[in-house]
């Protein structure tokens, strides 16, 4: 198999993924600019980092195992500390943004970082496994429909942990955050160990399937339950009441509620007012005046349009 064959083998499923997830979030779909950052930085920056990293904890331990333990070691131990790690980097700054909001964006954003390391990943992979084109597309499949979303578990993981601390009153939310990479670091090195010997790795596999479709039900969970938190936020809204059961429902995707040019300004500004609204609760005093501005410029921008 060519090198272009193990490129596309490994972008086109990922890139797949990220847009399954992307479209899923349909309450307060992310810029898709910044999800691209997040892939990027797994693709190329946590990459590297991570050979970096693991390079000199196995040159370590390379003096005091032997080289069968020194393989297991650096599957089992120093890969998902050194690899979570160096995903999750990127999210210690961009938890920062506006864009990133919530538990959702935070599963997302997380989910996307790996994905982009998994597809990197798995072109090293599939590129070493080219000269036989059996193991080749035994290889793709195996790590397309597991390795790879390992990864976007393990990321989307810390990332929504992210999201649920960030409006958090605590001065030591940052330490909390970074004890619960401990959890998708214990993931990481569970798969890591049952796919490494032949009597497990059946339960390997078992394993992440769980892993998918619990991930995936917790996911869908969070989506639908803005819906809950958009119509809280707005009740009290009262200019929004004609408006309120089509913006905090499927109904929004509806024409004939309203104007069709004005629409998706609407649930935009309805949607965003919603979520500030509910970050001020949770915010300092420090943060709140910005929260609060913000909140009193969108009342005037969805008052302008619901009312002209």
């Amino acid at each position: 198999m060519s090198m272009l064959n193990s490129f596309y083998a490994a972008i086109i499923p990922m890139t797949i993924y990220l847009l399954i997830l992307w479209r899923q979030d349909k309450y307060e779909r992310e810029p898709f600019s910044f999800l691209i950052i997040h892939f990027l930085w797994g693709a190329v920056g946590a990459i590297i980092l991570s050979i970096i990293g693991s390079s000199i904890f196995l040159w370590f331990f390379s003096f005091i195992l032997s080289e069968s333990l020194l393989d297991l070691s650096g599957a089992v131990i120093v890969a998902p500390i050194v690899e979570e790690i160096a995903k999750a980097l990127i999210l210690f700054v961009t938890y920062r943004s506006a864009k990133f909001d919530n538990v959702t964006d935070g599963m997302l954003y997380g989910a996307a970082v790996g994905l982009g390391f998994g597809m990197t990943e798995n072109f090293l992979y599939f590129s070493g496994a080219a000269d036989n084109s059996t193991i080749w597309l035994y290889t793709v499949i195996l790590r397309t429909a597991t390795s790879a979303l390992v990864h976007a578990i393990c990321t989307g993981i810390i990332g929504g942990v992210f999201g649920i601390f960030k409006f958090q009153r605590s001065y030591f939310k940052s330490i909390f955050i970074t004890g619960f990479l401990i959890f998708p670091m214990l993931i990481h090195a569970a798969w890591n160990f049952l796919v490494s010997f032949d009597f497990t790795f059946l339960y390997g596999i078992i394993f992440i399937v769980i892993c998918i479709i619990i991930f995936w039900r917790v996911y869908k969970s969070f989506i639908n339950s803005e819906l809950k938190l958009i119509r809280e936020e707005l009740f009290d809204e009262l200019y929004l009441a004609n408006y309120i059961d089509f913006i905090s429902s499927n109904k929004r995707f509806r024409k004939g509620w309203i104007e069709e040019k004005k629409r998706n300004k609407l649930i935009t500004l309805s949607t965003t007012l919603a979520f500030r609204k509910n970050q001020l609760k949770k915010f300092g005093t420090l943060e709140s005046n910005s929260i609060s501005n913000e909140i009193e410029s969108i009342r005037d921008k969805i008052k302008e349009l619901v009312i002209t």
